[in-house]
């Protein structure tokens, strides 16, 4: 049996490696330091007790223990897989969603360069057409 294979072991191995000593604990569980040895050899918790070590430990126990174990284990790792798999779809839809967008930027750059082309061109028949009016004295129609 491995040391962290009981509740009670595992809760006392995450308190150890985050230096927060029995005295400690029994005082924000207001519970003697006596009680605290004897909750560690346990391999079930009262689920309201280990909400409170969720909070001393700031951890998700229930999911850090138990989602090392069946069914859990599959469970959780069923949705890894899937949440792993929606977020390469999106992945992949929001690099399609770039080309796109490069695509149509492009375009509206052709589309903006063409359309000062037309401006100027027009611009520049209007002046030709005034200038042509203006030698003959005819004055343009408003």
């Amino acid at each position: 049996m491995e040391e962290n294979d009981d509740l009670g072991r595992y809760i006392q191995a995450r308190l150890r490696a985050k230096n927060i000593e029995d005295k400690d604990v029994a005082a924000i569980l207001n519970i003697s330091v006596k009680t605290v040895h004897k909750i560690y050899p346990n391999k079930d918790l009262y689920s309201e007790r280990v909400a409170k070590f969720c909070l001393i430990l700031n951890e998700n126990i229930f999911l850090d223990f138990y989602g090392k174990k069946e069914p859990l284990k599959t469970l959780l790792n069923k949705d890894s897989v899937d949440l792993i798999s929606e977020l390469s779809k999106s992945k992949s839809e929001i690099e399609e969603y770039k080309k796109i967008v490069g695509i149509l930027n492009t375009q509206l750059l052709e589309q903006n360069s063409s359309i000062k082309v037309l401006h100027e061109e027009i611009i520049a028949k209007s002046n030709e057409i005034l200038k042509l009016l203006n030698r003959n004295n005819i004055s343009p129609e408003k």
